[in-house]
């Protein structure tokens, strides 16, 4: 079964960005779009598609994130 969703995210403008999935597959190559997502290319070739930073910071299901979501957003984090 493949599935979408993200084990960890880390993001980071000096270090780049890390994703961590459940069913294993991966990044090739990323690239920015602007200074507010990134454009990637996956392990089965496809590219299409831009992801923002602050659909990452949504989609994590890292502590971090969550709490990174609540102070930006002012809710609890726990609505996803």
């Amino acid at each position: 079964m493949v599935t979408t969703d993200p084990e960890h995210i880390a993001i980071s403008k000096s270090k780049g960005i890390t994703i961590d999935w459940k069913d294993g597959h991966g990044m090739m190559s990323v690239e920015p779009v602007g200074n507010y997502a990134i454009r990637i290319v996956w392990s089965d070739g496809h590219s299409t598609g831009i992801y923002s930073f602050e659909h990452f910071r949504r989609i994590c299901p890292c502590d971090e994130c969550k709490k990174e979501h609540a102070v930006t957003h002012g809710d609890a984090g726990t609505s996803r």
